[in-house]
């Protein structure tokens, strides 16, 4: 019985740190053009009111690209699509921040940097140290996705980290300054 259950824990942990390094690993390059998902995504909502941003990301080991579609009325759409099979991964309505301005030209469009970028950009605060700055925001949560973007014209880090429960922590640290900007729960 001893020998049985030291089999089951041992093939366990294997299963579970393999299952880890594989959310390590790179995700393989994107097959389906930006142009291709973005007309994927915006099919899928009607009466919309064109993308606010687009952003190419791993997710949950899965390179995708996400779109923020405007709709009417508050919020809009996140639309994920796989970048290698050309898949709608996710299809979710997402509140607006309250007070702030919606229109993609006011706003500024988000972008996110891809690797060659983010070495051009030359950001002042390293990923690692980005890392650092959310893990003491929320202790003990893993980090599901990191991606160095502008939002609203600032460089950032944008830092999702999975915690008890539905939903996830996203932070979002100035690449410059290493100020945490905003800290919120998303579902």
């Amino acid at each position: 019985m001893k020998m049985v259950t030291t089999l089951t824990l041992t093939l366990g942990m294997s299963v579970v740190g393999a299952a880890g390094l594989m959310a390590q690993q790179p995700a393989p390059p994107a097959r389906v053009s930006v142009q291709r998902a973005r007309a994927i995504a915006l099919a899928r909502v009607p009466n919309n009111e064109g993308i606010k941003s687009t952003k190419l990301k791993t997710k949950d080991g899965i390179l995708v690209y996400e779109f923020d579609i405007e709709t009417p009325g508050p919020g809009h759409r996140e639309v994920r699509v796989d970048a290698r099979t050309g898949a709608v991964v996710a299809n979710k309505h997402e509140d607006d921040l309250v007070g702030t301005v919606t229109s993609g030209i006011a706003k500024g469009i988000d972008h996110v940097f891809d690797h060659d970028e983010i070495e051009r950009a030359q950001p002042k605060i390293s990923e690692r140290r980005a890392r650092e700055i959310a893990r003491r925001q929320v202790p003990n949560a893993p980090i599901t996705d990191v991606d160095l973007e502008t939002e609203n014209g600032v460089l950032v880090w944008e830092i999702d980290l999975d915690t008890a429960g539905p939903g996830h922590a996203e932070v979002l640290i100035d690449a410059n300054t290493g100020k945490v900007l905003r800290q919120k729960h998303k579902d």
